[in-house]
């Protein structure tokens, strides 16, 4: 009985307080804003577009706003628990599959992560090595940098959801000039306006349905994780007299401008850069676009590295920690957290890719 009052009693895992709820709507946004903008989320425009086999712009901006607009929905309504009673995923899990079987809910809620987790390190250690080759020639060791990348960002998480908000202050920005860049150099270099961009034909062959689900499924295992986000929010002092919209009025703004439009201009710039470099990998890309210019190509490497960082702190590493201490009460936040980040380098999901 002591064990199992323990383990209902991990500090990490009670409900946070109105004073530690310090993440403002911008916070929020700009949180949302660092997770969607990743390498999945750039390639699928051009993997959708399928060289004009696939959708065209305009129902490609389509299924996003479904997509996202499903995931923004659910997120919302599991989240209201972390905005109502300030507990995580972990904890509300419970009350659905009883104390020991929130273990396996959970379990099965890691598996993406440590996937996830694994192999956005490996795509920024590439950008990393990419980067070192310039600086230094020669430089070849992909190993080294996952090892590296891994460790910045395991301790990056271990600050909390404020550390990763403030990280993407710096990341979100930068994103946006590279892809503003990006717009830029395919117009100047292929003679085409953004107008002749969205009015590139495409032959339909992709039924609306697996495009939404392919958008959705992305990001549908972080709905589970709305209570884990929603309790870091700020509330009003009133939120118990107000109605669910009310209530999570800034969860759904955050989401709405940092996942609905923040990944509808992702995916359309990886649609354009797929429609005329051919290419749908963001490092190929950018080297595709600016091998003259190294300057250029530096930032965005740099970019593409901060996109995997921004997405795994928040949406990769804080989840699986939050169940591992449901599951092992007698750990710390920075123990699991840690353990989330080796289990996603010892499953190398990259070897998958070739």
């Amino acid at each position: 009985e002591n064990e199992k009052s323990l383990g209902l009693r991990s500090p990490e895992l009670l409900p946070t307080k109105d004073s530690e709820r310090t993440l403002s709507l911008w916070d929020y946004t700009i949180l949302w804003a660092g997770m969607t903008i990743n390498i999945v989320a750039f390639s699928l425009g051009a993997q959708y577009y399928n060289g004009g086999d696939g959708l065209s712009p305009w129902m490609l901006i389509l299924v996003v706003l479904l997509g996202y607009g499903l995931v923004t929905a659910l997120t919302v309504l599991a989240g209201d628990i972390g905005t109502k009673y300030g507990v995580p995923f972990a904890v509300y899990s419970r009350a659905a599959f009883g104390y020991k079987g929130s273990y396996l809910a959970g379990l099965v809620r890691c598996v993406p992560c440590f996937y996830w987790f694994g192999f956005q390190t490996w795509v920024g250690a590439c950008a990393l090595n990419m980067i070192m080759g310039i600086v230094v020639p020669g430089f070849d060791n992909v190993t080294m940098m996952l090892l590296l990348f891994a460790a910045f960002q395991i301790i990056n998480a271990l600050f909390g959801m404020e550390a990763m908000a403030k990280f993407d202050w710096i990341a979100v920005p930068m994103l946006g000039i590279m892809f503003a860049a990006i717009v830029v150099t395919i117009c100047k270099k292929y003679n085409v306006s953004v107008p002749d961009i969205m009015a590139v034909k495409a032959a339909g062959n992709y039924s609306i349905a697996f495009a939404v689900s392919g958008i959705a499924g992305g990001w549908i295992t972080m709905a589970l994780n709305g209570p884990d986000l929603a309790r870091q929010i700020k509330r009003s002092d009133d939120y118990k007299n107000q109605g669910l919209l009310k209530r999570n009025e800034r969860a759904i703004l955050g989401q709405l401008i940092g996942l609905l439009a923040v990944g509808v201009i992702a995916m359309m710039v990886g649609m354009a850069a797929g429609v005329f470099t051919g290419e749908w990998d963001l490092n190929n890309v950018v080297y595709s676009l600016f091998s003259n210019h190294m300057f250029m190509l530096v930032f965005c490497f740099i970019s593409i590295a901060f996109a995997q960082w921004s997405t795994n702190t928040a949406a990769n590493l804080m989840p699986p920690a939050y169940i591992l201490l449901n599951i092992f009460p007698k750990m710390k936040f920075w123990m699991t957290t840690i353990i989330s980040g080796i289990i996603g380098l010892l499953m190398m999901p990259w070897k998958q890719q070739g």
